[in-house]
C-alpha cells in the first residue's frame, strides 16, 4: 500500500473509533506485511474471501471491482455494518451481521496493518488488528 493509502485507510478507522468513543488506532509495519502476505495468497489462489484459520489477529476481507473501489473503501463498506450492532455485549446472532464494524472499533485493538492485491479484475483489501476483537461475550467499546 502506497504512504498515502496507508494514512487514509488509518484516519478511517480513527474516525469511525472516535465516533464512539473510542482511542486511535496506529498503524503496524508488521501486520501490514502479514496483511499483504495474506491479501497476495488470496490473488495467487481462487480469489475467494477467506480468513486465516489460525485467528492469530483480528482479521476484515473486501473485495471489489479494480480501479473503482480504494482500501478506504474497504473500510467504508465495513462501516456500514454499524446500523446492524445494537449495543451491549456480542453474542453469535449480533457478531454475524456486525463483525466487521465491531471489529474496526474494538477497544483493545490498538494495531492495524493492511495490504491489498489484484485478482481477476478485483480489488483484495485484507487488513488485520491486533490484539484481535470480537470475543463473545464482551462489548467492543
Amino acid at each position: 500500500m502506497s504512504t498515502r493509502d496507508i494514512q487514509a485507510i488509518t484516519a478511517y478507522h480513527d474516525k469511525v473509533r472516535a465516533d464512539v468513543g473510542v482511542g486511535p488506532i496506529k498503524w503496524s509495519p508488521a501486520l501490514a506485511a502479514y496483511a499483504q502476505a495474506w491479501a497476495d495468497h488470496l490473488a495467487a489462489t481462487d480469489c475467494r474471501m477467506v480468513h486465516h484459520t489460525e485467528g492469530t489477529y483480528g482479521e476484515n476481507l473486501f473485495q471489489g471491482t479494480a480501479g473503482y473501489y480504494t482500501a478506504v473503501d474497504a473500510a467504508k463498506a465495513w462501516e456500514t455494518e454499524k446500523k446492524d450492532y445494537h449495543g451491549g455485549a456480542l453474542t453469535q446472532s449480533s457478531w454475524h451481521p456486525a463483525g466487521h464494524y465491531t471489529q474496526m472499533v474494538w477497544r483493545d485493538s490498538t494495531a492495524l496493518g493492511c495490504g491489498e492485491a489484484i485478482c481477476n479484475k478485483t480489488l483484495i483489501v485484507s487488513c488485520n488488528y491486533d490484539p484481535p476483537g470480537n470475543y463473545l461475550g464482551r462489548r467492543p467499546y
